[in-house]
């Protein structure tokens, strides 16, 4: 589905998209979610770009990503961390900033035994947030709907 900000109504931008072959990640561990988690997806047939359908860059392996800069998250998965409601139709961005990964620890440190919390920042993330915190793409209220 590409051009899509709302599931259940497409617009005259929207095209549904066949998929060739789901080329996974190889590292990722079905067991062990938090790593290496991303997909890419070969389509039957080339996209014709739009104002509305944009390609999505994949960085270089060893790319550094700079700290400090604003970024943008963005998709259709769970708005709370802590409760899982049923998934949104709409699509919702919140823009955040990235950090480096020493200090996304500093929120989230290693995951004490039978406290439940099984998530942690691996090597291999990414980090971003606001830095009071209010904003994220998993807090429903710290989200906006793209319109």
């Amino acid at each position: 589905m590409l051009g899509y900000t709302d599931l259940n109504s497409p617009t005259r931008y929207s095209r549904t998209m066949s998929v060739q072959k789901v080329i996974v990640h190889k590292d990722y561990n079905k067991f062990h979610t938090q790593g290496s988690d991303i997909v890419l997806l070969q389509l039957r047939s080339s996209v014709e770009y739009s104002s509305h359908i944009l390609p999505a860059c994949v960085p270089e392996e060893n790319i550094k990503i700079p700290k400090e800069k604003a970024c943008w998250a963005s998709g259709w998965g769970y708005l709370r961390e802590d409760v899982r409601i049923p998934l949104p139709n709409e699509l919702y961005e919140a823009e955040l900033i990235i950090m480096s990964n020493d200090q996304c620890k500093g929120f989230f440190p290693p995951p004490v035994p039978g406290s439940g919390r099984s998530y942690y920042i691996y090597d291999d993330m990414v980090c971003a947030a606001d830095y009071d915190m209010s904003k994220s793409i998993c807090a429903e209220d710290a989200v906006n709907h793209i319109k």
